[in-house]
Parts: C-alpha cells; sequence; structure tokens
C-alpha cells in the first residue's frame, strides 16, 4: 500500500509553513482511530491455518485529501467464490503492511506537533500550553461513536475555530506591525523567533527594498532575493563596502569590491519576474557599475522610474541605448551628476539624443554636469513633448541664445516645471523661458556666487559686485507680474 501522507509529511524537503496546529491534532485523533480499528479487525481474522472459504478482506486506497477507513467487502451467499490460500495470504500481507504505514503516518504527525507546539503558542483559557491526547487505547465503542459524529458533521467544533481565529489574528497583527519597518529592520527581527522568521518571509513585506547608508553584503542581499518575488521598488543608496582584508592591497580590494552587488541585484530582479517598476542606485561606490543599467534592460520590462549615479561609471550613450531597448514605459529618468568625477565627459551630447529618442513618451528628467551642450539639451526639449518636468544640476548654462534655441519649434510645449540647480542664468533667457513656455507653473533657481565665478575669480571685487548685479535683475523679474507666481529665487 502507498503510503502518500506519510511520505509528505515525514519529507524534510517541505517546509512546514502555515499549518494549524488544531488541524495537525484532529488529523492525528482520527488517524489513532483508524489504527485501532485497522488493528482489532486483524485480530478478528481466521488464522492461516484455518483458510479455507473466507470472504475477501481488502482495505481501500487513501487519497491525499480524505482518509477513510479500510472496507470489509462481505461475500454475498449467493455468490461465494473460493479463494486460494496464496491470495489471502498476499491480502494478509496488504492489511499488514497498511497497519504499518498507519503507525508510521501517526509517528510522522506526533513529530509535526511537536515542531508545531514549538513554533506556535496557542493562549487557550488563559493558558500557555496545549494539551494534546491521542486515544489509540479508546474502546471500540468510544472509537465507533466519535467516528460516526465526526462523519455526521463536517464542522470542526468552536474550540477547534477559537484556536484558529486566535493564531490568525495574531499572524494578522505580527504582519501589520512588519510594514511600518524598514528593510533593515526587517532583516533584524527576522531572527527572534522562527514564528517570525515565517511572517518576515511574506512577500507583501517584500514590495519595497531599501538600503541606505549602510555597509551591506552580497551575501547578505544574495539571501535576500529569494524573498522577493513580489518586490516592486529596489533602492539602494549612500552604500559602502566592507572593510580591507589583512595584507591586502589598494589593487586587491578595488578588483573584490567592483560590481560586487550586481550578482545579488541580478538575483532580486530575476526572482521579481518582470514586476520592478521603480530603481534607484545613487551613490554606492565601486559597488555598483553601470553594467546594471544593462541588467534592468533585460530583467525590468516595466520599469518606469530610474535613479542613477555614480562617480566611477556614469551612464554612457552605449548603456542608455540598451536600456531604451528593454524598457520602453519608462516615463521617469534622473540621472544625478557626481562632481569631480574623472569619467564624467561619457555623458555628453549623445547620451542626451539616446534620450530623446528612445523614450519620447518621457514625463521627467534630470541631469547634469558640464559636459552637454545646448544643442542636446534640444535634442530633448524637441524629442520630447510629453516632458514636464526637467531639471539641470551644475549644468554649464542658460543665457539667452539657448534659451531661443530651447524653445525654438514649440520646444518645451508641456512643460510645467523647470529647475536649475546652481546652473548660471541670465535675467533675459529665464524671461524669454517664461513667455515661450506657456505651460509653465514653476520656475526655480538655485544659485551662489560660484555657479557664476571660480573659486579663484570668487575674490575678485569686480566679479562680487558683478554677481550682485546679476542678483538684483534677478530678483526684479520675480516681481514681475509673468514671473510673481512662477519665478522663485533661491539664493545660497
Amino acid at each position: 500500500m502507498d503510503n502518500k501522507s506519510g511520505e509528505s509529511f515525514g519529507s524534510d524537503s517541505q517546509p512546514l509553513v502555515g499549518v494549524s496546529l488544531g488541524s495537525v491534532v484532529q488529523k492525528a485523533n482520527e488517524l489513532a482511530c483508524i489504527l485501532q480499528t485497522c488493528k482489532h479487525s486483524l485480530e478478528n481474522q481466521p488464522s492461516p491455518s484455518s483458510w479455507g472459504r473466507a470472504s475477501a478482506w481488502l482495505p481501500t486506497e487513501r487519497s491525499e485529501s480524505t482518509i477513510s477507513r479500510p472496507t470489509t467487502i462481505e461475500a454475498k451467499p449467493r455468490h461465494t467464490t473460493i479463494i486460494s490460500n496464496d491470495a489471502l495470504l498476499e491480502q494478509w500481507h496488504q492489511l499488514t503492511s497498511y497497519i504499518v504505514s498507519l503507525e508510521k503516518e501517526v509517528q510522522c504527525y506526533k513529530q509535526l506537533i511537536e515542531e508545531c507546539q514549538q513554533a506556535q503558542t496557542v493562549h487557550t483559557n488563559g493558558n500557555s500550553d496545549t494539551h494534546l491526547v491521542l486515544h489509540p487505547e479508546n474502546s471500540e465503542e468510544e472509537t465507533a461513536s466519535k467516528t460516526r459524529a465526526r462523519k455526521q458533521s463536517s464542522v470542526p467544533d468552536q474550540q477547534y475555530w477559537d484556536k484558529l481565529i486566535e493564531e490568525d489574528r495574531m499572524s494578522q497583527a505580527l504582519l501589520l506591525v512588519c510594514h511600518h519597518l524598514s528593510t533593515q529592520e526587517l532583516c533584524a527581527v527576522s531572527r527572534v523567533c522562527k514564528r517570525w522568521h515565517t511572517i518576515i518571509k511574506h512577500p507583501q513585506l517584500w514590495k519595497h527594498v531599501t538600503f541606505a547608508e549602510t555597509v551591506l553584503y552580497p551575501q547578505v542581499l544574495l539571501r535576500l532575493s529569494k524573498m522577493c518575488a513580489g518586490t516592486e521598488k529596489l533602492t539602494l543608496h549612500g552604500l559602502m563596502p566592507s572593510m580591507t582584508e589583512q595584507d591586502e592591497n589598494l589593487s586587491s580590494y578595488i578588483h573584490r569590491t567592483r560590481g560586487s552587488l550586481e550578482e545579488a541585484i541580478e538575483a532580486i530582479l530575476i526572482n521579481s519576474s518582470k514586476g520592478i517598476v521603480s530603481t534607484s542606485f545613487t551613490e554606492c561606490n565601486l559597488m555598483i557599475t553601470d553594467r546594471i543599467l544593462w541588467l534592468m534592460s533585460v530583467y525590468c520590462p516595466n520599469l518606469k522610474y530610474l535613479s542613477y549615479s555614480s562617480d566611477e561609471f556614469p551612464p554612457s550613450a552605449e548603456a542608455l541605448w540598451s536600456l531604451t531597448n528593454g524598457c520602453k514605459h519608462l516615463q521617469h529618468l534622473h540621472l544625478l551628476p557626481v562632481l569631480g568625477s574623472p569619467n564624467q565627459a561619457c555623458f555628453n551630447d549623445n547620451a542626451l539624443r539616446v534620450i530623446a529618442v528612445g523614450w519620447s513618451n518621457l514625463v521627467s528628467l534630470t541631469v547634469g554636469g558640464k559636459s552637454f551642450s545646448a544643442e542636446g539639451l534640444a535634442e530633448i526639449a524637441h524629442g520630447c513633448p510629453s516632458l514636464c518636468f526637467l531639471e539641470i544640476i551644475h549644468g554649464e548654462g542658460i543665457d539667452k541664445r539657448v534659451a531661443e534655441l530651447l524653445c525654438q519649434d514649440n520646444g518645451f510645449s508641456s512643460l510645467t516645471s523647470f529647475v536649475l540647480n546652481f546652473t548660471p542664468s541670465t535675467h533675459i533667457a529665464l524671461n524669454h523661458l517664461l513667455g515661450s513656455c506657456k505651460q509653465l507653473q514653476r520656475l526655480d533657481l538655485h544659485v551662489t556666487l560660484n555657479s557664476y565665478f571660480t573659486h579663484a575669480e570668487a575674490n575678485n571685487p569686480e566679479n562680487i559686485s558683478a554677481y550682485e548685479q546679476i542678483i538684483r535683475n534677478l530678483k526684479k523679474l520675480e516681481k514681475q507680474a509673468r514671473g510673481r507666481n512662477v519665478f522663485h529665487l533661491f539664493e545660497h
């Protein structure tokens, strides 16, 4: 006889997740009753020495979902058949093996109950202990009466439901509390106990995965990737690599840490089943390279938001081209510049041209640096007609010629918000933008003295006087009727 249920519960390959202690106790009591009935039936069978004319006694197969008592098929008076001793011997062995399998299954359930009692604390009537009583020694009348009562009503008793509801409430309350914890806090509380560790694996808790300003080891992120089946947002910011190992030189350290998180990030992207719609990788030093853009083009076809910055690996035109082919639904792109980056020249007019051609439905864009010109911005102005938000950080500058180039041929027709962070601009250029961009609702300018002059030139009195005149002209523009509610000057 096959012991399907015993094999499934006795195996260590499946974790005991979501097992109700009340259902396990009820199932164990059922098996104990069936085992007692089978043993009693075996004792009533004729001994092998008295075999001759006999009735065929065969236990029925048990399905995985239900456990039924063995059925005795009695011989009818008019159709009595003679069964050979070999056939009876085979039936005897089948019954014996059936009883052995039941005994093993009862033992498996006992082990399962012990594990559930260790993992769960069921409070019943103010007591923290759950008492389990099996009934293999009950009399035949008690066993038969309980079996008949169980067959008459398929609804468990109220005590079972009270325990089950209490367990569910505890799990739901714990799950609700965990929703307010950060990713790092979830990783910490998962080590409290087995029950917490099970709750922490719930996919709802890992929709947003965020690590910021911390030391992150690749092994930790790789283990976490197994729980990211429902991840929608992945944010890594300001990560710090591990310390140098003993007797490790600088070149070996760079080789070890360069791109060290990319394998774990790839595992997260794979396990998310193309469900990630928002990613942010900023200031992660050498642990993340521009290869991450290629990985997202392969595993994130539904990506809508991307924020990326790297001092060693700025986004190049080639990396952005691969991203445009894989992430065609991208709407928000923020490529933050890093001051002093030796490779900032990789982000140039060609990169802006790729953005304009590949994402014509772009809604918001952030770019920066002095490696691109007004012609590159003009590609964005005319190639992204749906662009509503544009931010330029530490750009080359906006003068009258650049403003006219950006606004010609109905450029920036849908632009509603324009932010210039530490990008030198003249009041004439900004006045032209205010008059040409009809949908513009907010124009912010953040400036300092160093935005218009270098550190060496900032100490020159003539340059200081020129900067003060620029600020006075900008403040006049801010007070004008058109710019009073739109233009905002922030002097740092």
